[in-house]
């Protein structure tokens, strides 16, 4: 517990030095921006306490992103419509216990180490056709959950039975066709897999409405693995595939103060399913709350309520997670995020696992793009 106690205090004053530090240098950001050149830096740092397996368990994990993006048009005019992004991770991990579950209690939990995360180039063909190409996260294009950014547990960024996606720990090499006219949109994707041979392919096709400000969106994607990769049993094998479906809406909204703020309640439905020997958890379905501007003093704040259910290995097992938070906002820049989370098994072999934590979050954009 003391060690547990001194590495939050590390990190945490870190973290102040780092904001503090790089909220001066944002400044002088502001003239590359006008040059056509943004630049961001997100930083998190999650610390949770609880149990796990019978005992007391711990976790910290921390997150840095620094990403660029450059307008190329602007420093050559004949490649007008062209986007480069590049990014670099720093990923830290001090962890004892939660090693059991397969909805991680949090989104940060990576492989430690520093590592060029994304670089990649987007061309527009049309304004509503781009092709975008180089190390990706595909998870921006596929299975995004907007509603379930807020939320601490990796189960509610995408869906867990999605065992091959490239996502912002695990980059990989691909190219994206993404086909956007009006509310509708149609991706298609290539990657080199996280392991085994051939292609990932995936496809995306959904729509999104906002009539009068009650947004909601419907997305469906298919994926398969056109090679082999190893099952549970450590066979190489093929047909590995899976479908999902996320389905976001906006039911409940109240304007205050004159109609220049508001208040809301939206909600999230999440499935997911994929080739029981390849996957842990081959089936996985959760819902999601999400109460914007709770309180009339402030309505940056948010808070959430969320249940995750995965069938394990022959559906005869089920994880299944329930959290809550209370995101408070504490200028435009720093978040922090109080957070809950009761996981319970069935059967009930391991007893039920818990975690008490929060998260401190800086985001900093330079403000172009």
């Amino acid at each position: 517990m003391f060690v547990f106690r001194i590495i939050c205090a590390l990190l945490l004053l870190s973290t102040s030095c780092i904001y503090a530090q790089i909220n001066t240098l944002t400044n002088a950001a502001h003239n590359l921006d006008r040059r056509g050149l943004s630049l961001s830096l997100d930083a998190s740092i999650d610390a949770f306490l609880g149990r796990d397996l019978g005992h007391a368990a711990q976790t910290v994990p921390a997150f840095i992103d620094l990403g660029t993006t450059a307008l190329l048009d602007r420093f050559l005019p004949a490649l007008k419509g062209t986007v480069a992004f590049a990014s670099l991770h720093l990923n830290q991990s001090a962890t004892d216990g939660f090693s059991s579950l397969l909805q991680p209690v949090s989104s940060l939990q990576a492989d430690s180490g520093v590592f060029l995360a994304e670089l990649w180039f987007e061309q527009a063909i049309r304004p509503a056709i781009h092709v975008r190409a180089g190390k990706l996260d595909a998870n921006r294009d596929f299975a995004y959950v907007e509603n379930g950014v807020s939320f601490l547990n990796a189960a509610a960024g995408y869906t867990p039975s999605f065992i091959t996606l490239p996502n912002y720990n695990d980059t990989r090499p691909g190219v994206e066709l993404l086909i956007h006219p009006n509310k509708f949109h149609l991706n298609f994707a290539a990657f080199a897999p996280i392991e085994g041979t051939g292609l990932l392919l995936m496809q995306e096709a959904g729509t999104g409405w906002n009539p009068q400000g009650w947004n909601g969106r419907l997305s469906a994607g298919f994926w398969r693995m056109t090679g082999s990769m190893p099952t549970l049993d450590g066979l190489d094998r093929k047909g590995s595939d899976g479908v999902y479906v996320v389905a976001e809406q906006k039911f409940w909204r109240h304007m205050r103060n004159g109609g220049a703020e508001e208040q809301s309640l939206a909600a999230y439905l999440q499935w997911g399913k994929s080739e029981r020997n390849f996957s842990s958890m081959p089936q996985q379905t959760a819902i999601g709350l999400l109460w914007s501007a709770p309180f009339r003093s402030r309505t940056g704040d948010s808070a959430g309520f969320s249940c995750s259910r995965g069938d394990t290995l022959d559906y005869t097992g089920k994880e299944v997670v329930w959290e809550s938070f209370y995101r408070l906002r504490t200028s435009k820049t720093l978040a922090f995020t109080p957070d809950f989370q009761y996981i319970a098994e069935s059967p009930g072999y391991r007893g039920p696992t818990y975690a008490v934590g929060a998260r401190i979050a800086i985001s900093l954009r330079s403000g172009a793009e």
